[in-house]
This record gives structure tokens, sequence and C-alpha cells, in this order.
């Protein structure tokens, strides 16, 4: 399954953690989401270990904008990677999308 990725997914170390497999700059194929935009509205409660209780955090998310388009790159899972992907990610649901290549022609995904 291929996933638009953004945010810390970008990051090869941090994919890595997460899907716990090798990650390199040349799995993720740099992608634009066109409809949508990023924004900081994914709220959670976390536990933070150096204040020793729960705080709110704000997580990066996507929203559907008309006129917005997100920049992340596209990176193909298999169904236990998005499992682990799941656990990691507070409020994730995947829906799908239709993003465009580096050579600007449409490819179906989900984010």
């Amino acid at each position: 399954m291929k996933l638009f990725v953004y945010g810390s997914l970008l990051n090869p170390f941090s994919a890595e953690q997460a899907l716990r497999r090798p990650i390199t700059v040349a799995d993720l194929l740099p992608a634009r989401l066109p409809g949508y935009r990023l924004c900081w509205d994914s709220l959670h409660l976390v536990h933070v270990d150096s204040l020793g209780h729960a705080t709110l955090a704000a997580f990066l998310n996507i929203r559907p904008d008309p006129t917005g388009q997100c920049l992340g790159a596209l990176l193909e899972l298999n169904d236990e990677e998005l499992y682990r992907l799941k656990a990691r990610e507070k409020g994730y649901s995947l829906i799908p999308v239709q993003c465009q290549g580096i050579d600007t022609r449409p490819c179906a995904a989900n984010t």
C-alpha cells in the first residue's frame, strides 16, 4: 500500500522507529497532496516523564482545503507496518487520497 506521509515520517530515522525496518531517502518518493493543508489541530493527552504527569499536546494533522496542498512523500507499507504506524500515531484514521508524484501524474494512496 502507498501511504502519503508528512511531518516526522519524512525523517528516515523516525520512519524506521515506527515501522521497525531500514528506511532510506530513496524509499520516500516526493509527492504533493492537493486539496489539503497541514495544521496542528490533533490534540491529545500525553504523559511527559520529566513533568511526571499528562499534558495536552498538539500533533500535526491534515484537513481538507480546496485551495491548499501538502508536500510530503509516498512510502510503500505492508499490513504489519501499517498496524505499527497506527499504534504510534495518535488519533490516526486511514483515508484514500489522490496525490501527485514528482512527475505530476496522479497516484492513488492513503494518508
